[in-house]
């Protein structure tokens, strides 16, 4: 049974009519949307590549079509695209559909927060190398994103990681559940939400802040050069 290819088309297909459905302006972004999904997936994948390598997690055979690159399965590599173009789309229609920044207040709350959270834990599960890794990732990202990069759209990526996360659980639950996605009990906390380990959402977090800061990285810059090109 394929279920993990099954779940990648399903995602894509229903990204792709929510797009045209709420006429979110996504695909004319695709200047920013492509390196917002190239990027990451790449990333993403040779973290993933390693954990596979080392044992850390892995995916069962039974649930998979069986290709490999890099020695990742194809599904996985699927999964760093179809989820994010998923959640991209999210991120879209909460600008779109929740246009007051609702969550403004407490955007420098929420950053601290995390960061010290990821921090401590870091430290504190520093030989739990899925943990240690997944808690670095997301200290870096967010400290890139809150004081170098776009600072200000953190808080509309907040908001839509409330919404991100019902998907995100859903397809995790039911891959951890069922044991086609498996994780090494040494390597995590252990702390798990249903059948799904907590690093999982902050894997994810991780992931999606980098789509959404590329995304709205080209998106300004496109901005900026349009901006420059009436000027002159």
């Amino acid at each position: 049974m394929q279920l993990y290819f099954w779940i990648n088309i399903f995602m894509v297909m229903l990204a792709t009519a929510f797009v045209f459905a709420l006429k979110l302006p996504l695909f004319k972004n695709y200047f920013a949307l492509i390196p917002a999904l190239i990027i990451p997936a790449v990333f993403f994948s040779v973290i993933d590549g390693f954990f596979t390598r080392w044992s850390l997690c892995g995916l069962n055979s039974q649930y998979i079509l069986g290709f490999y690159w890099l020695g990742l399965p194809l599904e996985q590599i699927a999964f760093y695209f179809s989820m994010p173009l998923a959640s991209l789309v999210i991120y879209e229609a909460v600008a779109k559909l929740l246009p007051k920044d609702v969550m403004r207040l407490f955007t420098k709350a929420i950053t601290v927060f995390l960061l010290l959270l990821t921090i401590v834990l870091f430290f504190v599960f520093r030989k739990q190398l899925y943990t240690s890794v997944t808690m670095l990732l997301c200290a870096f990202l967010l400290s890139y994103r809150a004081w170098v990069a776009q600072p200000k759209s953190l808080s509309r990526f907040y908001l839509s990681y409330l919404f991100v996360l019902i998907p995100v659980l859903m397809i995790y639950g039911i891959l951890t559940s069922i044991g086609a996605l498996w994780y090494d009990p040494k390597q995590i906390i252990g702390l798990k939400l249903a059948a799904i380990p907590v690093e999982n959402m902050l894997y994810f977090f991780a992931l999606f802040l980098m789509n959404v800061g590329i995304y709205d990285g080209f998106k300004h810059r496109k901005k900026q050069v349009l901006l420059e090109d009436n000027l002159s």
